[in-house]
């Protein structure tokens, strides 16, 4: 969507020039924060106090592992990370021309907000904070037209159902009879509460502007006509952070069996408030596998990445610590705790966010052309023509004389730049010594010089930018280098991982084996749904289908071993009504929906233990192989490269 700084401008010259100053511009960037004091010193490279301290805290913001994480944890990951970051430079992946050109567009994003700094696109800024303080409890109908030649009609129709409302119609009838979007049969057209960036931009900015208990004209969107009516609106919630226990149990698990499982987080509770750890009940209770090693943590809660029972759950909690009474999801029981609540940012902490998610939903703010116009504008950059023009007629066999050469052909934030630098680059690019071309040129090292200080003063006003630009790069490189090494598919793998089976073919067992099938389908759910209630009904009995219905049905039947704690069966015993369960075998998961099919597993066989093979091992002959491989990639990095800690500057941290 958005055009780059420089691709176009340096097409005409070529990969070589434009690989030459990109890599120049991250030297330049490189240099300016080599002069602070290096906290780490890996090989060649160093990073500062600064940096790393902006890296740690990312790190504790966006992992929830990072709870468990020391920082001296931390220091070793990073240390291997820049370890294999140089050894993608020593073999010159920094050249490569996908590389830098993926790494110029981000560039560009991200610096286009501070070169270009309007009072248009503030203003976009500040409404959209105004908006993240509120949310908004709105009900919508949708109408639909066929095609963008029937929008007029659509239109009307729209305002027909608007003067209908107007007139008394009960608005959730009406939402259940014609609107649509298919949720409305269930739920009326209530949206419940949402906050900004949660829906298409023209609906937000909508219901936004809409008072309470007032219906909105109709508004478009790639949907069709929305009808909004706002319910009321209330202060954003901002975000928590919270940790759980789970007890899973299946929506269909019997009355008794349900109030069993309430009872046994009622009973958690008391011994919570009797003064145990939670973490430690968390151990000893919890069967949500992701979190439980995690003390229970969950990813932060937000309005819309939760359900809405869940995050009234959550907000409930008044105070650090407090535990919520037992809740029921479709997963089972949770108990909760509230560990920390986060308010809104300030409007300089959500800046970089608004500017992101304007850019998401298409709010173009400023054009290339303005971009290109701001660096020239801020850095007063001149062109002498006359200058550029004395060397018309030049060659590249023999240079003009000295005197002309150190004469300057342009100003930039007060740097000349001398005509022996236009002459090099013509002839490095064999360009022609004609006018055109020269004014051209002329232009290009301009606004290259241009950007360059732009881009150095902005990041050694922004520091936490330069820490950001610079992390994508180095992930970049972290990125080709690792591929190279240990994620290409090269035929030598698979050898390498027949002979890892072959000398460790003992340690690839099942704990418990389940032979399954799966039934799966992409032509609608119905049949497999069918299906599933006639074979799965008598666990005793496991029914066998005919191929021919299954071709008939367009469902498909898969056979395979897999692990019985795998995520795709974790769950299967707490299906069962009694602790004493039926039994592994005519077990069966719910129809599961994802990226346009459905499907369901049954058990059909179970044993303890079984020699997986090698194929059954695959997976895990694929992770120990790329650990051995890295494992001896970093060892001789180590031994090539040296690191330097400051130990007390890390302390201080």
């Amino acid at each position: 969507m958005h055009t780059t700084l420089l691709s176009t401008r340096f097409a005409h010259f070529g990969v070589g020039s434009l690989l030459l100053i990109l890599l120049f511009c991250v030297y330049g960037i490189t240099h300016l924060r080599a002069q602070e004091k290096p906290l780490l010193v890996v090989g060649t490279d160093s990073v500062s106090r600064g940096e790393f301290r902006y890296l740690w805290q990312k790190h504790l913001s966006y992992s929830i592992e990072s709870k468990s994480t020391t920082m001296d944890d931390f220091l070793q990951m990073y240390v291997n990370y820049r370890l294999k970051v140089l050894d993608a430079k020593a073999q010159g992946l920094e050249k490569q021309a996908s590389l830098q050109t993926e790494y110029q567009q981000y560039r560009d994003l991200q610096l286009m907000p501070y070169f270009l700094d309007s009072a248009a696109r503030e203003s976009l800024y500040r409404a959209a904070y105004e908006r993240m303080q509120w949310e908004v409890d709105a009900s919508h109908i949708l109408v639909s037209g066929k095609a963008d030649a029937d929008d007029s009609i659509t239109y009307q129709r729209a305002l027909d159902l608007r003067k209908q409302l107007k007139q008394g119609a009960n608005f959730d009838s009406l939402a259940r009879a014609i609107s649509a979007d298919p949720s409305a049969a269930q739920n009326g057209g209530h949206l419940g509460y949402f906050g900004a960036f949660m829906m298409v931009y023209p609906f937000e900015l909508a219901a936004y502007n809409t008072p309470i208990d007032s219906l909105s004209m109709p508004v478009r969107s790639s949907y069709g006509y929305h009808l909004i009516r706002v319910n009321g609106r209330r202060p954003a919630s901002g975000k928590m952070r919270v940790a759980h226990i789970l007890r899973t149990l299946a929506q269909e698990a019997t009355p008794e069996r349900n109030q069993q499982v309430k009872d046994t987080l009622a009973l958690i509770r008391k011994r919570y408030e009797a003064g145990e750890s939670f973490a430690k009940l968390v151990q000893e209770f919890s069967q949500d596998e992701w979190s439980v090693n995690k003390e229970g943590m969950l990813p932060v809660v937000t309005l819309g990445r939760y359900p809405s029972s869940f995050t009234d759950v959550v907000f409930a909690l008044k105070k650090d610590g407090e535990l919520s009474e037992p809740y029921r999801s479709s997963y089972g029981w949770h108990l909760v705790q509230r560990i920390e609540y986060i308010p809104v940012e300030s409007y300089e902490q959500a800046r970089e966010t608004i500017r992101r998610n304007l850019q998401r939903v298409g709010i173009e703010l400023e054009g290339r052309s303005a971009l290109i116009k701001s660096m020239l504008k801020r850095t007063e950059a001149s062109l002498d023509e006359k200058a550029v023009l004395s060397l018309v007629g030049a060659s590249d066999s023999v240079a003009p004389a000295a005197a002309l050469l150190r004469t300057t052909f342009a100003k930039v934030g007060g740097r000349e730049l001398p005509l022996e630098s236009l002459y090099q680059y013509v002839v490095k690019e064999g360009g022609a010594f004609q006018k055109s071309p020269l004014l051209r040129a002329a232009q290009t090292l301009l606004e290259q010089e241009a950007f360059r200080q732009c881009e150095a003063n902005i990041r050694r006003e922004h520091p936490t930018l330069d820490y950001s630009l610079r992390e994508f790069y180095n992930g970049l490189l972290l990125f080709d280098i690792s591929e190279r090494k240990l994620w290409q598919n090269d035929p030598a793998q698979e050898k390498a991982f027949k002979a890892l089976y072959k000398r460790r073919k003992k340690e690839f067992t099942f704990q418990e084996c389940l032979r399954v099938e799966e039934y799966a389908t992409k032509h609608g759910a119905e049949k497999l749904e069918a299906l599933r209630a006639r074979i799965c009904t008598k666990k005793e009995v496991l029914v066998k289908v005919a191929t021919k219905e299954l071709a008939r049905d367009s469902i498909t039947l898969k056979k395979a071993n897999y692990e019985a704690g795998t995520t795709y069966f974790v769950n299967y015993r707490a299906e069962s009504p009694s602790e004493a369960a039926l039994g592994w075998e005519g077990s069966c998961s719910k129809i599961l929906r994802r990226s346009g099919s459905a499907s369901f597993f049954r058990v059909v066989g179970h044993k303890k233990g079984g020699q997986k093979s090698y194929q059954e091992a695959r997976g895990e002959l694929q992770r120990l192989y790329q650990e051995e491989e890295e494992a001896n990639w970093l060892e001789a990095l180590r031994k090539r490269y040296p690191v330097i800690v400051d130990q007390e500057a890390l302390k201080g941290l």
